[in-house]
C-alpha cells in the first residue's frame, strides 16, 4: 500500500517535472564542468527513478530506455568528437522522444519537459550568475578565441605563466578568473575553492587549462 501511495506521488507532473530538472541538471554539469562524478550519478539516478516510474505504470518499457540511453550517448560523442551538430540533434530528439513517450499524456509530457527544460535553464543560469560556475571542459569552449585586445592570452602564450603569482578576480569553485600583470586568464584551482583577491601561483598550464593553487606569503 505504501508503495503503490509511493509511485502516485511520483507519477504527479510536477514531482516529475522536478525528477527531470535534477536529472538534467546534474548531467549538465558533470558534462560541462566534470568532477568527481556525483552530478552525474544524481542526474542518472533521477532518470532511472522517472522511467522506474513509468514502467511500473505501464506506461513506458525498455524501448524508451533504449532511446534515452542511446541518445545520451551520441550527445556525449558529439561534445567529444564534433560531427557539425549531426549526431548531437539525433541524440537530443531520441531524448526528448523517449521523455514524452515514457508519459501517457501526451499534453502532460509536454508540459512536464518544458517545465523541466526551464527550471534546469534557471537553476544553471543561478550557477553562473551568483555562485561563480564555469564551464571546465576545453573541448566545450574554445577558449583560445579569446583576444589578447580584451585581456586574455591564447594557449600558445600561457606557457609562460607557469609559476607566475597573480591575484583572484572572482572565486575559484573551482574555476573563475584570475589577473596576472595585464592579463586576465580563465583559471582552475587545484582542488580547493579559493576566494576572490587571493594571491595564486600558477603550477600547471596544459594547452589552454592553467591550474593555480593559493600562493605562499612570500611568494610574489
Amino acid at each position: 500500500m505504501a508503495f503503490m501511495v509511493f509511485t502516485d506521488f511520483l507519477a504527479d507532473p510536477v514531482v516529475m517535472m522536478i525528477i527531470l530538472a535534477v536529472g538534467l541538471l546534474g548531467l549538465m554539469i558533470e558534462l560541462l564542468s566534470p568532477g568527481v562524478g556525483i552530478a552525474a550519478i544524481i542526474g542518472l539516478g533521477c532518470f532511472a527513478t522517472f522511467f522506474g516510474t513509468c514502467m511500473h505504470l505501464g506506461s513506458a518499457s525498455m524501448f524508451e530506455v533504449f532511446l534515452f540511453i542511446v541518445g545520451s550517448i551520441l550527445i556525449v560523442i558529439e561534445v567529444l568528437l564534433p560531427t557539425l551538430g549531426i549526431l548531437g540533434i539525433i541524440g537530443i530528439i531520441m531524448v526528448i522522444v523517449s521523455i514524452v513517450a515514457a508519459i501517457p499524456d501526451l499534453n502532460v509530457a509536454v508540459l512536464v519537459l518544458v517545465g523541466s527544460l526551464a527550471i534546469t535553464g534557471i537553476c544553471l543560469w543561478i550557477l553562473f550568475r551568483f555562485f561563480g560556475w564555469k564551464v571546465t571542459w576545453n573541448r566545450v569552449i574554445l577558449r583560445t578565441v579569446q583576444s589578447n585586445e580584451k585581456g586574455y592570452t591564447s594557449s600558445r602564450d600561457r606557457k609562460a605563466l607557469l609559476n607566475q603569482v597573480g591575484i583572484t578576480l572572482t572565486p575559484l569553485r573551482p574555476s573563475g578568473f584570475a589577473q596576472f600583470g595585464d592579463h586576465k586568464e580563465d583559471v582552475v584551482s587545484d582542488g580547493e575553492s579559493i576566494p576572490r583577491d587571493v594571491k595564486v601561483k600558477v603550477i600547471l598550464v596544459e594547452g589552454s587549462r592553467v591550474v593555480v593553487k593559493r600562493a605562499e606569503q612570500n611568494e610574489d
